[in-house]
């Protein structure tokens, strides 16, 4: 069995001024179709952050992706997130990034299932600090994919 966990997050931000909300719902359709089938997956997780989410991090640091804060989002950002969460019933938590419940589900899949494959399908940088399978989403390196290793001093 393989399993990918896709982090969506970066798919909110699909869509520019003049497209259609259609021609947008196709791209972000085109993009996960796209990773469920070049993964190889035979089950695979949409997560995304919820709409109100109000990360522990920024309670505990204030500057916290405060350099963000006022960066309008894109115009289809809502249209899109909300797509992803209620036809891809996408998984998010309250409270954590998406990273962090996306981490959280590979190493309860990697204990319970030892013999599970399982992938993370992403762009963000922040993976790259957990020993993972991971199939980068970044459109330059889209469908690479890295084993990301424990680093021993």
């Amino acid at each position: 069995m393989k399993i990918t966990l896709i982090d969506a997050d970066s798919l909110c931000y699909i869509g520019k001024e003049g497209d259609s909300e259609q021609e947008v719902i196709d791209k972000v359709d085109q993009a996960l179709f796209n990773i469920i089938n070049l993964s190889g997956c035979t089950h695979y997780m949409v997560c995304v952050e919820p709409f109100s989410n109000n990360v522990f991090r920024n309670k505990l640091v204030a500057s916290y992706k405060a350099n963000r804060k006022d960066k309008p989002k894109p115009p289809f950002y809502k249209l899109v997130k909300q797509y992803i969460i209620s036809d891809w019933a996408a998984y998010g938590i309250n409270g954590y990034e998406t990273d962090d419940v996306i981490i959280s589900l590979w190493s309860k899949l990697k204990k319970e299932n030892p013999f599970y494959e399982v992938v993370v399908a992403a762009m963000d940088k922040d993976y790259k600090q957990y020993p993972i399978t991971m199939f980068d989403t970044y459109y330059r390196r889209f469908g690479e994919v890295k084993e990301i290793t424990e680093k021993r001093s």
